[in-house]
């Protein structure tokens, strides 16, 4: 791999080496995350049209004419056995889809959209098991302080003080109030450094 890397000291060289190295790396990382992200999204959306299609389906017997089967008011009680059958097994294979909906889509909430978390802080907080908005919303800050003191020196810096509020507007879908929120958390950070001068 790094049989093209010359010996000589030529500053130039070797940075355009290291660049295409970079570059060929980023490359490959882009296509890799494409390649997976259609994966999945396919993975999805057929789960999700399966789940459409049972629940017509259900739909579909308890409104057909038997439906009086349904509700127990039928006098053929193996008529109404086969079609409760039908819905118990149908409504089996929908729960089973929808299991498999929630778990094909492992990643979770964008945990970035929280002011003062990047993508290597939501790594460690997925790492953690907060994975989504409600389980950061849930966090107490003494367990974020001590993942981010556990990660080491340089994200001891970060205040996570705010992150559970702002997860809790997200999982709510306060879209606006966290949109404020986050305009206002940066202006104050702002005018903080600038005083702090």
């Amino acid at each position: 791999m790094f049989e093209n890397i010359t010996t000589r000291h030529d500053g130039a060289d070797a940075t355009i080496e290291i660049l295409a190295m970079l570059l060929g790396a980023f490359v490959f990382g882009y296509l890799l995350r494409h390649v997976l992200t259609r994966s999945s999204k396919s993975t999805i959306d057929k789960l999700t049209n399966n789940n459409e299609a049972l629940k017509r389906e259900i739909d579909s017997l308890r409104a057909a004419p038997g439906a009086a089967l349904v509700e127990g008011t039928s006098t053929d009680p193996t008529a109404d056995d086969e079609l409760e059958t039908q819905i118990l097994h149908l409504e089996s294979r929908l729960d089973r889809y929808r299991a498999r909906l929630a778990s094909a889509h492992p990643v979770g909430d964008d945990l970035k959209l929280i002011e003062g978390i990047g993508p290597k802080i939501e790594a460690l907080l997925n790492a953690s098991g907060i994975h989504t908005w409600g389980d950061l919303a849930a966090t107490e800050l003494d367990r974020l302080h001590k993942i981010l003191r556990d990660a080491g020196e340089r994200f001891r810096m970060h205040d996570p003080s705010t992150w559970p509020y702002q997860a809790s507007l997200a999982e709510q879908g306060q879209w606006e109030q966290l949109k404020s929120y986050k305009q206002k958390a940066v202006k104050a950070d702002i005018n903080g450094t600038i005083s702090g001068r």
